[in-house]
């Protein structure tokens, strides 16, 4: 399983970078509770593995971990520009099965 693999990489290189955005760069490890965090939220709000989400953040550390998190947890996703008009946006949203 992917989540399987991936958790092996991230803990064979805990300390290493992983990401690195306009402000700071993360190693695994910080990613990894980075995402794990992510997880539990969606769970919180109701979010079960096969549902699709969406994500609407800025590009950045954010948004690379919600990748992250729903590649991890066996989520859709569906990614929404943070540019897009509010139209657009709410066209998007109807036209997937967002949680």
């Amino acid at each position: 399983m992917i989540s399987e693999l991936f958790n092996k990489v991230f803990k064979s290189n805990w300390n290493c970078p992983a990401i690195t955005d306009d402000h700071q760069t993360i190693n695994y490890k910080e990613l990894y509770e980075l995402s794990s965090a992510i997880k539990d939220h969606l769970a919180f709000k109701g979010a079960q593995q096969g549902d699709t989400v969406a994500l609407h953040l800025p590009n950045g550390l954010a948004l690379a971990a919600s990748y992250l998190t729903c590649i991890m947890g066996n989520y859709r996703f569906v990614p929404i520009s943070i540019d897009y008009t509010e139209s657009t946006k709410q066209f998007i949203l109807k036209q997937t099965s967002v949680k």
